[in-house]
């Protein structure tokens, strides 16, 4: 099982997103070189499923457009429901399958069982790209600890929560892959950017330190 963290290269820049889209797929296909989940080789007609935070703009956006693009199955989830509703319609539509799941993905309680809801409809978690984040940007004398800890909900624990929740998934179909999109900011301080970077620097070093297997 492959664990990445990816980092955002100047998000809200022209060009950034489809460079991010094209690091993060780039590495994607570099590991399907060399992984194959063995229950998917015993069925090639097993359609890969992603899970994708923060569907509905940006870089996830654009993730699950490739995503389906190559067939595999999604699931998107954002607490923006309206462009990841229009996004699965359009996917089944044309005939791929797509579930939408409406999360505050700051809420534990919102968050539990989120991937077990994916298996349910699917059978399987193959990608999980824990994604969603926002930028909080204030000083130490600025921020208030309600925001800041908000602000690691999502871009923090939200991630390790859903990676707890995939691996053992994972472990047991015989292999799959996380995903973490980080920022630039979690390894380059920037304006008034304190709290974003103590949150994306704590998901960036968490992917890179943390065991898995």
């Amino acid at each position: 099982m492959a664990v990445k963290t990816i980092f955002k290269d100047g998000v809200g820049c022209e060009g950034a997103y489809e460079k991010s889209l094209s690091y993060v797929w780039g590495f994607l296909m570099l590991l399907g070189a060399w992984v194959t989940l063995p229950s998917q080789a015993a069925d090639t007609d097993i359609s890969p499923v992603a899970l994708i935070t923060g569907s509905s703009y940006g870089l996830g956006k654009e993730l699950t457009q490739r995503a389906v693009a190559n067939g595999w199955r999604v699931a998107l989830v954002d607490i923006r429901p309206e462009p990841s509703v229009a996004a699965l319609e359009a996917i089944r539509e044309a005939g791929g399958e797509a579930i939408f799941f409406e999360v505050d993905l700051a809420d534990p309680e919102q968050r539990a069982g989120l991937v077990r809801k994916v298996v349910t409809s699917f059978g399987r978690v193959d990608y999980l790209f824990n994604n969603a984040g926002y930028a909080y940007l204030a000083t130490l004398e600025q921020m208030t600890q309600a925001d800041a800890k908000h602000l690691f909900e999502v871009n923090y624990w939200a991630y390790a929560d859903l990676a707890q929740q995939a691996i053992p998934v994972m472990r047991a179909q015989g292999g799959g892959t996380i995903v973490n999109v980080s920022s630039i900011l979690g390894m380059r301080a920037a304006a008034a950017g304190f709290w974003t970077l103590f949150g994306k620097q704590a998901c960036a070093a968490r992917t890179v330190s943390g065991g898995h297997g």
